[in-house]
């Protein structure tokens, strides 16, 4: 490869490159991660709907799945349809699946509801009797965070052996949670629960272990609250998740 094409490919790679770092925003330390490449496919499907011609869209494939490029096009009739519909790609997906970038979590204590400090766990069990669920515990923001990005690990993981079944979609490793992708791609707010292993706080007098997580996508926030089995599974609508530990 020459200078000129080297040039010409490294800035290619700069212009298909997914604008979110998601390996950053869900502190996996890899890219090993199957939802990471769900994050980052809904990418190369940005570029695809924007593109001029199906050369974008194959560049943006390649490096989706390769980190390099598989082809050597015409590189100055590419950059410059490259340069041209990368603002509406990235505006296409930081409206949709992009919007879950710079999630951050608020800690129970921060408005006060589902935690009172300096109680004794048995006074929060009573506590809950009357009023809202209650934490035993001020969870820390990014303790929260990291226990979602888990969960959305456990349950938008790929399955790598049938992952390019579809051209338009990656296949889960379970089918049914495609609504809940879907919900995350479009919705203003998603409410999801799980179990967290251990009791984290209680509901109406009883000790719990599970909690829910409504994440208000637009405002990039997600606040956190105790509930029972039973209301975590009307949450889940049946679906199943992995176990998530709370720290």
């Amino acid at each position: 490869m020459d200078v000129e094409d080297e040039v010409a490919w490294q800035e290619a790679i700069s212009l298909v490159k997914c604008p979110v770092d998601w390996v950053a925003e869900t502190d996996f330390g890899d890219e090993e991660h199957g939802s990471v490449g769900r994050l980052e496919f809904e990418w190369a499907r940005a570029v695809d709907a924007v593109a001029v011609t199906g050369i974008e869209s194959q560049l943006a494939m390649d490096y989706y799945l390769y980190r390099t490029f598989l082809m050597e096009p015409d590189w100055d009739g590419a950059l410059i349809n490259l340069r041209e519909r990368r603002p509406e790609a990235v505006r296409l997906y930081m409206e949709g699946i992009g919007r879950m970038a710079g999630l951050i979590f608020l800690s129970p204590s921060y408005n006060g509801k589902h935690f009172v400090p300096n109680v004794e766990p048995t006074a929060v069990v009573e506590r809950s009797k009357n009023g809202p669920s209650l934490f035993f515990k001020d969870y820390d923001p990014q303790a929260l965070k990291s226990s979602f990005w888990i969960w959305f690990e456990s349950v938008f993981d790929v399955d790598e052996d049938r992952r390019y079944e579809k051209d338009d979609q990656l296949t889960f490793r379970s089918a049914e949670h495609f609504p809940l992708w879907s919900d995350f791609l479009a919705k203003h707010q998603v409410r999801i629960a799980f179990d967290t292993m251990l009791p984290i706080g209680a509901v109406k007098g009883e000790i719990v272990q599970h909690v829910a997580m409504d994440i208000a996508i637009d405002m990039r926030t997600g606040h956190s609250y105790p509930v029972t089995e039973a209301e975590a599974a009307v949450i889940m609508k049946g679906l199943w998740s992995q176990p998530v530990k709370l720290s």
